[in-house]
C-alpha cells in the first residue's frame, strides 16, 4: 500500500509542473534603438490586459510569462516614443522591438521659441490705461 500511494506521489509530482508550465507561453525578446541600434535598458514592458510587467535588463533583454490569447505589449521608455505590440500567444515567442528616440520638450521649447522670433505673430488690441 505505502508503494502504491509512493509511486502515485512521484507520478503526481512529475505531472504538475508541466502541466502548470503549459498553461503559460513565455515572450522574450531585445529592445533597441531604431537610430543607433545599441539596446536599451530599464524599458517598462507591460501587458495592457492582465497588468503583468518587467523591466528590460543592462542589455535590453526581459521576457513574461503570459497565458496564450491576445496578447497586448506596451514598451515605454522615458526619452522614447511608446509601442504597442498585439498578438496573439500560442506558445513561446521571442520579439525584436525597436524604439524612436523622442526629442526632449526643452527641446521643442528652445526650437519653438526661435521660430516665433524668426515669425512673430501680429498682435492687435487696444492698450488699457488707468483713469485717474
Amino acid at each position: 500500500m505505502k508503494a502504491m500511494c509512493l509511486f502515485y506521489l512521484m507520478a503526481f509530482t512529475m505531472v504538475i509542473p508541466g502541466a502548470v508550465k503549459a498553461q503559460f507561453a513565455c515572450v522574450t525578446g531585445k529592445i533597441c534603438d531604431r537610430a543607433t541600434g545599441e539596446s536599451i535598458r530599464q524599458v517598462s514592458v507591460t501587458e495592457r490586459i492582465t497588468g503583468i510587467g518587467t523591466l528590460s535588463s543592462e542589455n535590453g533583454l526581459f521576457s513574461l510569462y503570459l497565458k496564450p490569447g491576445a496578447v497586448e505589449l506596451l514598451f515605454s521608455e522615458e526619452g522614447y516614443a511608446a509601442v504597442t505590440a498585439g498578438f496573439e500567444l500560442s506558445g513561446d515567442t521571442v520579439l525584436q522591438v525597436t524604439m524612436d528616440p523622442r526629442e526632449p520638450e526643452s527641446l521643442k521649447k528652445g526650437r519653438r521659441e526661435a521660430m516665433m522670433a524668426q515669425n512673430p505673430l501680429p498682435v492687435t488690441g487696444k492698450q488699457q490705461g488707468r483713469n485717474k
